[in-house]
């Protein structure tokens, strides 16, 4: 095997070991945030924060709203009925009240709400 040809193949392998490994990472980090939408049915008081059920087109989502979080224009979601539109991470905050677990919601990241 000629110098040429190693170096073809060391190229080969390299393109194969990037895509293999950097792929799949920046598909998941595209997809760290997911938007969402829709009016607030129900809102839960917890120690962190509020426990939002939020009518979306996925259907009833839960979602944690985290005291210290910055919204937009409109504050909290005060009451029932509000639309709700803004970005929450995939990962899942709890909901307690005490010792007592309540349930849990996606984290807000950001929102705007209507009056």
């Amino acid at each position: 095997m000629s110098q040429h040809e190693r170096h073809k193949h060391l190229f080969l392998v390299a393109m194969l070991a990037f895509i293999v490994i950097f792929v799949p990472t920046l598909h998941v980090a595209a997809f760290a945030n997911m938007p969402f939408g829709g009016m607030v049915k129900s809102i839960e008081p917890c120690d962190d924060g509020l426990l939002l059920y939020v009518r979306t087109f996925k259907g009833l989502m839960p979602f944690m709203w985290e005291y210290g979080q910055l919204p937009y224009m409109m504050h909290i979601p005060p009451h029932p009925g509000q639309n709700l539109l803004g970005m929450s991470s995939y990962i899942m905050s709890p909901c307690f009240v005490g010792p007592e677990y309540i349930g849990q919601g996606f984290q807000i990241l950001y929102h705007g709400s209507s009056i």
